[in-house]
């Protein structure tokens, strides 16, 4: 059985993060069929859209990966790993103004959180 077969149905982040590591391991197959499921179970997840819209994108599907992305910003995340995932996936999209935006609201996150430490 494999990670992918054992991961817990429930849990959208943890589909999330293995998504995201199929990506790394350019296994994109994996990384679509992951974050979609991730969408299953929490169909608003702004992390799961941004993963599966980067997928989209580097498979050549920018169309509807740039949807899935517009969409994940528009929700405006609260956390910084969101926010990476919607830059990798605008640089996939050759978008790179939006990427960049995304680097900036992610920094800002982190900066905000070491400073109410």
């Amino acid at each position: 059985m494999t990670a992918h077969e054992r991961a817990d149905t429930t849990d959208p982040d943890m589909l999330i993060e293995l998504a995201t590591a199929y990506v790394a391991a350019k296994r994109l197959d994996r990384a679509g069929e992951t974050a979609e499921r991730a969408l299953r179970i929490s169909p608003g997840h702004p992390w799961a859209m941004a993963v599966l819209g980067q997928v989209l994108a580097l498979e050549g599907q920018r169309g509807p990966g740039t949807e899935y992305l517009q969409r994940a910003f528009q929700i405006g995340p609260r956390r910084p790993a969101v926010w990476d995932a919607l830059a990798a996936g605008f640089d996939a999209a050759g978008r790179a103004a939006d990427a960049e935006r995304c680097r900036k609201q992610a920094e800002a996150l982190r900066a905000a959180a070491r400073a109410s430490l």
